[in-house]
């Protein structure tokens, strides 16, 4: 096709089909952890790049669009938010989430704390790698202990000793025959049947949970 347009014996020049386009940039590529805001990517338009929370922009946040189709800065990159080792609280282990070398942790990373027994843990389980470059706060490990256990009227305790109970511990309670408890963690009342004549009572926080052995049982669900 000719690229030329002729004066005819008319007067008239002939019509060329020919239409100059801007240059057009190829897509920038794949940027993870961020984001791309673009309107065009024809000559002289820009491009923006932001990162998600927890990630820090390594190159130029913004490229335009060239006269050779190629973008004035190259793609950059979304690191993550890097933290030191999380804080081990006294008495305490930790596990973490993934296996790494050195004393650098990412954002996202995760450990899970567990106190040493008898110790019970106070906060929370999960511990965090910020987006502000800090570990989210470590939990502790106290002692718990639960005062001696009693005895229920119209039934019994076994397998105790009568002494303080440490975090977890469990105390053993029954009622005697023909007789309904009252279960103050599930607050229902059973009856005792056979192969169903005890209830365990545990120690967390600080109290037992003592149940109630009772003659005749409230207007509640019997199961």
């Amino acid at each position: 096709m000719s690229r030329k347009i002729v004066c005819s014996a008319s007067g008239t020049w002939s019509h060329s089909r020919f239409r100059c386009l801007p240059i057009k940039c190829s897509p920038p590529g794949l940027f993870l952890n961020g984001e791309i805001h673009i309107a065009d990517n024809v000559y002289q338009s820009t491009i923006n790049y932001t990162c998600k929370e927890g990630y820090i922009l390594r190159g130029a946040n913004t490229s335009e669009c060239l006269h050779d189709g190629t973008w004035s800065h190259p793609l950059p990159v979304c690191d993550p938010v890097t933290c030191g080792l999380p804080l081990i609280p006294k008495y305490a282990a930790i596990s973490y989430s993934r296996k790494f070398k050195g004393n650098t942790t990412l954002f996202g990373d995760s450990v899970t704390y567990e106190c040493l027994p008898p110790l019970a843990l106070f906060g929370n389980e999960i511990g965090l790698c910020t987006s502000n470059g800090n570990w989210s706060e470590a939990p502790e490990c106290r002692v718990v202990t639960c005062p001696p256990p009693t005895g229920i009227p119209n039934g019994f305790m076994s397998f105790a000793a009568i002494r303080d109970h440490f975090y977890t511990d469990k105390v053993r309670y029954g009622c005697n025959a023909t007789m309904f408890w009252m279960d103050p963690h599930m607050l229902n009342v059973r009856k005792q049947e056979v192969g169903q004549q005890s209830l365990f009572v545990e120690c967390i926080d600080g109290t037992l949970k003592i149940p109630e052995c009772l003659k005749n049982h409230p207007p509640l669900n019997i199961t």
